[in-house]
């Protein structure tokens, strides 16, 4: 499923409340199989529970032994499978039966294959849309990433692939904890300091790629045909946008702040062409795409990746995850001190990020291009049935997000008409949804609140 900025037909009233059945379709990313209170063994590779019994297809064993061998590992048996996210994402363990000594020795690894559809089968040399879209481009970044100098580790070991299977090989980091974990734990003291490293993991990510965009293009260019091209934009090309977000305003029944369009003007040239923000950019670094190691985070997951406005990463805090099924609250100190993090990293290197000024209409451009690619601000189903995904409904990231837009706007005095324009929409919404709880907290910083000032 493609995501794109788009708005639905209307079904019902304005303000009919939320469905019991939850069976409508989240705007914004496709909804992951939800398992909240399941254990955190796989969170970080996937988030459905892992099972054992799944029966791999003999051309696949013969495509991972081949990828296995010509990486030097080998002779080698493949044991037992586990699934760790459906027809996508495995652990699979690994017998060798004479390891080579300059090699490491395996005991498991991760493989990831293209999932195709009922309508799209597996086509890494489609010139329109097909599952080989995604499939590829995580691949480029797993391999990108793991050609790079220094000590970045920002991801598992890319080991090897093959293309025609459609299938790449990771390192196995083993079981452990995601982002996500700590966050739903009851530690906010632990949690505050995961988020910390999680920021500084997308910094030393942008820091590490900024002007390494031949490298990438070279390594994803060599894998097939890039169908989607949406220049450095992320999740949706702000050229088709601008009238569903009119169609939305009509819809609620406001009128935007005089001077929108001319923001819009701004914001859609600031995203297309990032200048010295450019870097590879996770796109998706929520909870859940994350391991957490000592002393680092490894970045998982990179099918939305690409080279794009690297502060599209760093307002993930600051928006509460944008496009994140895992989404709460975080306390706003929280959120401002993970973007301080994240900043460290680079003002030595990125004098733009530096300067204040700067750095502030960046950070405006970010967040407002993510309300409007996530489908947040597209209003024209407002009248729908609100729908959870995952750790909130709709309605309660749309209000939190345009308010936070609305807040960072005033902040930084950048893009006033798109701000104002957002605090007309919340009025207006408080109106239409007036029984709508705020988002809450994630679990880890819930006593913080409770315990107030």
């Amino acid at each position: 499923m493609r995501h794109e900025c788009r708005s639905s037909a209307m079904t019902g009233p304005l303000g009919r409340g939320l469905t019991e059945t939850n069976k409508a379709t989240p705007k914004g990313k496709m909804a992951k199989e939800q398992s909240i209170g399941a254990t955190s063994i796989e969170r970080s590779m996937a988030v459905e529970m892992p099972t054992s019994n799944y029966q791999p297809d003999p051309s696949l064993i013969v495509a991972i032994e081949r990828i296995l061998q010509r990486a030097g590992y080998g002779p080698l048996h493949l044991g037992a499978w586990e699934e760790l996210r459906a027809n996508k994402a495995y652990r699979i363990a690994v017998d060798e039966t004479a390891p080579r000594q300059e090699q490491r020795s395996l005991t498991s690894i991760v493989i990831k294959k293209a999932r195709p559809t009922e309508m799209d089968r597996y086509d890494p040399d489609a010139t329109e849309w097909n599952p080989a879209w995604r499939f590829l481009a995580d691949w480029a970044g797993a391999q990108f990433l793991s050609a790079l100098p220094g000590e970045g580790h920002h991801s598992p070991h890319f080991i090897g692939g093959d293309r025609e299977a459609g299938v790449f090989v990771l390192e196995d980091l083993g079981r452990g904890e995601s982002l996500y974990d700590v966050l739903m734990g009851a530690d906010p003291e632990r949690a505050e300091q995961a988020l910390l490293d999680h920021a500084r993991a997308l910094g030393r990510l942008h820091r590490d790629t900024r002007g390494r965009q031949g490298q990438y293009a070279r390594i994803r260019d060599g894998l097939g045909p890039q169908v989607v091209q949406y220049d450095a934009q992320a999740w949706c090309d702000l050229r088709t946008a601008l009238h569903r977000l009119h169609e939305g305003f009509r819809t609620i029944g406001i009128t935007p702040a005089p001077g929108f369009d001319k923001d819009y003007d701004t914001l859609a040239q600031a995203i297309a062409q990032p200048g010295p923000f450019a870097a590879y950019t996770h796109c998706d670094p929520c909870p859940d795409n994350t391991r957490l190691l000592p002393g680092r985070v490894q970045l998982l997951d990179f099918e939305r990746s690409g080279y794009h406005h690297m502060l599209l990463d760093a307002v993930y805090y600051r928006l509460c995850f944008p496009t994140c099924g895992y989404a709460n609250r975080l306390p706003a100190p929280v959120a401002v001190a993970a973007e301080a993090a994240y900043r460290s990293v680079l003002n030595a290197i990125c004098p733009e990020l530096a300067d204040d000024a700067r750095f502030g209409r960046e950070i405006v451009h970010a967040c407002v291009y993510w309300i409007i690619s996530n489908d947040n601000w597209m209003l024209a189903s407002a009248g729908e049935e609100d729908h959870q995904w995952g750790l909130a409904t709709w309605r309660q990231r749309v209000l939190l997000r345009l308010d936070l837009v609305a807040q960072t706007t005033e902040q930084f005095a950048h893009l006033p008409a798109m701000g104002e324009t957002a605090r007309i929409c919340l009025r207006r919404l408080h109106q239409l949804w007036s029984d709508v709880p705020a988002m809450p907290l994630y679990p880890a910083f819930m006593a913080l609140e409770t315990a107030g000032p």
